[in-house]
């Protein structure tokens, strides 16, 4: 994927619905929106809806920007145009323009100074110089491309491709000198280059990957939905799809079938070395399976203490933004919202204290959606299945979705939770549901064939796992359930096909 161009990927994802290539097109580019964003805002909370957008609206356009050879400048001007509308429509613009109405001076001979008076206005200068010059900055000193790669990006020469830069730097220049900032053309490309482009928080890329990755193979509308999910809709998905890793119940129902399996061969008089044989193939599927599990949990992990953190932040940024201050652990609050982000902004090891606060916010309002999703995901991450965290889940979800009913996630992650308690039924009409709604999401017939799996439904599971495959040809687990399902009915040469499909992948 490193050695494709943007428009290859960007064809490679409308033609083929790579998760991949969209993963790789946002790890890209996702440090030089979100930087762009974040000195357009000056929040880096409104900064991340700002960068989640701009690739909202690539989704949305994929398919008309196969041809357009330089990316960054297309997502730039997208992150400028949304961020202009979310600084319009918030307060803390205010406060940006009176600090940056106290700039009077520019202190030439100290960088950080020069940085601070240029930061206000460097993406409204860019925005204002044609196409040609804004591409040829942003692969020069925020892309960091050398002469020879721009040359090669923008069909060129190197000596063209120099001259263009020196021109752009020129008349970018000329608007800050507009804005009556004085600065030199050496100068302004020190200060650009050493500070124009800065690491995005940890997990905004993860998260933006893993909403694309949940959204499959989904064009347009469907990647839309997915990305624009809220922050704590994406922290109950990432949970949710590691709780998938507990295999156990699994293995236990695998080991019982190898041993019917084993007296059927015996009947049938097998010989030995093939009965072993078999049962080796078998246990191999299982530890595959088991191996590849772990290893989406532990990706999946990752994020979730990130997405909690800045879950916790935002609601006390927007208490203090209504004019008071987070209540303390002590307080009697007035209100159900109130007491809701006073559990969202507590210490995630507290579950006492939040899950003391979620039922106070839901005795208040009884119609709190949010509070439901909210303690359901307490319950399914902080109890085990033995002390019913599972059970009291699916109770909250359910009444969640009677208030929101349209809510693709968290009937996903109902699903999830019926599947844990072993109510596989129940757990197969959630995702036959979310498939009527939306059938372009692999994941939901990955999912549904995996508990047909479980009730040794194979025919169907392994029509599910074919749509899952379909849609993503590039999904290994696919390959793998199917040709254990295909092993399970005796269709050995398809089960070995799909096996080694796994793994040329």
């Amino acid at each position: 994927m490193n050695r494709l161009t943007d428009p290859q990927l960007l064809r490679d994802y409308t033609e083929r619905h790579s998760e991949a290539a969209f993963t790789e097109l946002v790890r890209r580019h996702v440090d030089l929106v979100y930087s762009a964003a974040l000195r357009m805002v000056c929040d880096a909370h409104l900064a991340e809806d700002v960068t989640q957008g701009a690739f909202v609206a690539l989704a949305q356009n994929a398919r008309q920007l196969t041809a357009h050879p330089v990316l960054s400048g297309w997502l730039h001007r997208t992150a400028q145009n949304l961020a202009a509308k979310a600084v319009r429509s918030d307060v803390r613009r205010r406060a940006r323009e009176q600090e940056a109405a106290t700039m009077n001076e520019l202190l030439s001979a100290e960088p950080n100074a020069v940085w601070e008076h240029i930061a206000p206005h460097l993406d409204a200068a860019l925005g204002e110089l044609g196409e040609a010059d804004r591409d040829a900055l942003l692969l020069r000193y925020f892309e960091r491309k050398s002469a020879s790669e721009m040359a090669t990006t923008l069909g060129i020469s190197d000596e063209a491709a120099q001259k263009r830069v020196s021109r752009a730097v020129e008349r970018l220049r000329e608007l800050f000198a507009k804005r009556g900032i004085t600065v030199g053309a050496s100068g302004l490309v020190v200060v650009i280059y050493a500070n124009g482009v800065q690491a995005a928080p940890i997990g905004l890329a993860i998260t933006i990957s893993t909403t694309a990755a949940l959204a499959g193979t989904t064009l347009a509308t469907t990647t839309a939905k997915a990305i624009a999910m809220t922050t704590l809709q994406k922290t109950l998905i990432t949970a949710m799809l590691a709780i998938v890793a507990g295999v156990g119940i699994h293995q236990t129902r695998h080991a019982s079938l190898l041993r019917a399996e084993n007296q059927t061969l015996r009947q049938k008089q097998v010989p030995l070395a093939d009965q072993v044989q078999r049962l080796q193939k078998e246990r191999d599927g299982i530890a595959r399976q088991l191996s590849a599990l772990k290893e989406e949990n532990e990706k999946l992990s990752v994020n979730t203490p990130e997405l909690l953190r800045l879950r916790g932040e935002v609601g006390m940024l927007r208490l203090q933004r209504k004019g008071g201050n987070a209540p303390s652990s002590k307080e009697l609050l007035s209100t159900a919202r109130e007491y809701y982000e006073r559990a969202m902004n507590s210490d995630d090891r507290d579950f006492e204290f939040q899950l003391d606060d979620l039922n106070k916010a839901i005795q208040m309002d009884p119609s709190f959606a949010e509070a439901y999703s909210a303690r359901a995901t307490l319950y399914a991450n902080k109890l085990p299945l033995s002390k019913g965290g599972h059970k009291m889940a699916v109770a909250d979800l359910t009444r969640y979705l009677e208030l929101q009913p349209d809510d693709l996630s968290q009937r996903f992650n109902r699903a999830i939770s019926f599947n844990q308690l072993g109510e596989n039924d129940s757990a197969i009409i959630d995702f036959t549901t979310l498939i009527q709604q939306d059938d372009d999401i692999p994941r939901f017939y990955l999912y549904r064939g995996m508990c047909y799996a479980q009730n040794e439904d194979y025919s169907k599971a392994i029509a599910d796992y074919t749509a899952s495959i379909r849609l993503d040809p590039h999904n290994k687990n696919a390959y793998r359930y199917r040709g254990q399902c295909y092993e399970k009915i005796g269709q050995t040469e398809k089960a070995q096909q799909d096996f080694a499909t796994e793994g040329g992948n």
